[in-house]
């Protein structure tokens, strides 16, 4: 999986950032880098230094991946009560029926994304047939959610603050992607790891709500 580019959207510019390179601007400053953490594992940050109060209306990063029909797309819902699975390439995420429209329409992602690809809040993976997956978590949550986009027939994953409209006038640690290709508990493990997360003291159990 690779890099392609970042775009940033503020105020009436639309710019696209170097990947891993700094920026300069009249009106801010942008820290852009990517680190290897081992040959398996990356971290990329990005983050906004504004000289004056900007107005950020989109920013995305955009990696190139050559998707197959094998493929399978794990896609975490936006929380507990929207689907989190693993997708096949020719599939797409359930809408809601009519009739549970009234009701469950706000408990989702429903009214904010229009996308007909699979996508995935906070964390995703992709995984081929005997292969480790590649996986992708934001490690940066606190600053607006994070929403991956897999789009197949671009061969594109892109990558998006949710941001729409902030008004910034300090520094704004946006971006803080780590990206693996590995087995998937190890890739999890590492995850949770970066995350600063306290291990489980009980065994997983498995059971219905």
């Amino acid at each position: 999986m690779q890099l392609n580019k970042a775009t940033l959207h503020f105020n009436d510019q639309q710019i696209e950032l170097e990947a891993g390179k700094k920026s300069f601007l009249p009106e801010l400053f942008v820290d852009f880098s990517i680190e290897e953490l081992s040959k398996k594992e990356k971290r990329i940050r990005l983050s906004l230094h504004p000289k004056e109060e900007i107005t950020v209306k989109q920013l995305r990063l955009t990696f190139v991946f050559p998707y197959r029909t094998t493929h399978q797309v794990f896609c975490n819902g936006y929380q507990s009560w929207t689907e989190s699975r693993e997708f096949a390439a020719n599939e797409t995420i359930p809408s809601l029926h009519p009739l549970a429209k009234p009701l469950m329409r706000p408990y989702g992602d429903y009214d904010f994304v229009d996308s007909p690809s699979l996508h995935s809040w906070t964390y995703t993976y992709i995984r081929g047939e005997g292969k480790p997956i590649h996986f992708l978590g934001s490690l940066s949550e606190f600053t607006g959610f994070t929403l991956f986009n897999h789009q197949f027939s671009a061969n594109q994953l892109v990558v998006e603050k949710d941001c729409a409209n902030l008004k910034l006038g300090h520094s704004y640690p946006a971006f803080d992607i780590y990206l693996a290709e590995q087995e998937e508990n190890e890739a999890f493990s590492r995850y949770f790891e970066l995350l600063e997360l306290p291990k489980l003291k009980a065994k997983p159990i498995t059971g219905w709500t």
